[in-house]
């Protein structure tokens, strides 16, 4: 249990770090309205698009987890049956 716990927090930091190193805001020095919003508007679906990442990926793998368990659980159950009707 710890184990997960530890790689689940290794998981959220590293994608906390990346998101800070790719989401870096620079200053533009004598440049339009036009241009700036621009550039705004990039950074702001970059952070987005790392928000639905993250996010999709903990419910994929959360979903995988999950279907998996069943999977070995029904597996154990049918086992057991089996062996009771022998």
């Amino acid at each position: 249990m710890a184990k997960k716990r530890i790689c689940w927090l290794l998981f959220i930091l590293i994608g906390i770090k990346i998101t800070l190193l790719t989401t870096s805001t620079r200053v533009l020095a004598y440049t339009s309205s036009a241009a700036a919003q621009q550039n705004g508007m990039k950074t702001d679906f970059t952070l987005l698009f790392w928000t639905i990442g993250i996010v999709g990926g903990c419910i994929a793998i959360t979903l995988t987890y999950v279907s998996w368990r069943k999977y070995k659980g029904e597996e154990k159950k049918k086992k057991q049956q089996d062996n009771i009707i022998d």
